[in-house]
């Protein structure tokens, strides 16, 4: 039986792509601009590829918030706005978005009567907190481990070695980790020693080299295996 339940926020409790969108509406308006909806799979695609190589080391997060939308903008041909200056605004704007993705509310609510319940995220302290406050979601949780907390980006093994330091008596053992990324969750879990549960609404392919614990593609599949 596990003592606690590490969960991912972004793609696996909030549909970050729900939330990302508004945001970017949002930057968009104050600039006069308008959003269209061709222009989300451009920046999901450049978002991926940048958070891919935040998660192996390639770059770090304030070479993320100097480039991203630089690399979006120039890709949609909106190469006179200002990249950085519309971080800060999404950013802003991100931290008041919380679309939760199906069945998120009430499977955490429940499993909360079972486990302590940790997000394990890569984001900023507060910006998570608020989100998951909004999506009426943060009661629930015993505490929130970001990235900006622990001092390290998850799947580092500083970043579980932070988050453990905070758990006195318990191991990575004693924890399952659910999350979507195979890089961020399944990857880094298995490494610090946790059982690991990939969130996996697409049904996309595993690759041969990673073996999840489990595979679930919908979130109230999670209570049925604890």
């Amino acid at each position: 039986m596990y003592q606690a339940i590490f969960l991912d926020i972004d793609d696996t409790l909030l549909d970050f792509n729900a939330c990302a969108a508004q945001a970017i509406r949002r930057a968009l308006a104050l600039r006069g601009e308008v959003y269209r909806d061709e222009m989300f799979p451009v920046f999901r695609r450049i978002n991926v590829g940048f958070w891919h190589r935040i998660e192996t080391g390639e770059i770090t997060r304030a070479q993320l918030a100097a480039d991203r939308f630089n690399a979006v903008f120039a890709a949609l041909g909106l190469g006179h706005l200002d990249g950085p200056a519309f971080e800060v605004d999404f950013k802003r704007f991100l931290n008041e978005a919380a679309v939760p993705v199906p069945h998120a509310p009430d499977t955490v609510r429940r499993l909360a009567d079972r486990y302590p319940l940790y997000a394990a995220t890569n984001g900023p302290q507060h910006q998570q907190e608020n989100r998951l406050r909004l999506a009426g979601l943060l009661p629930y949780f015993t505490a929130v481990f970001t990235s900006e907390s622990m001092g390290a980006d998850k799947p580092s093994a500083a970043f579980f070695a932070a988050c453990f330091a905070r758990l006195p008596g318990i191991t990575p053992g004693d924890v399952l980790l659910v999350g979507d990324s195979l890089t961020a969750d399944i990857a880094g879990g298995a490494a610090c020693g946790m059982d690991t549960c990939w969130f996996n609404p697409n049904r996309r392919p595993c690759p041969p080299e990673l073996t999840p614990t489990h595979i679930i593609t919908d979130l109230r599949e999670l209570e049925h295996l604890l």
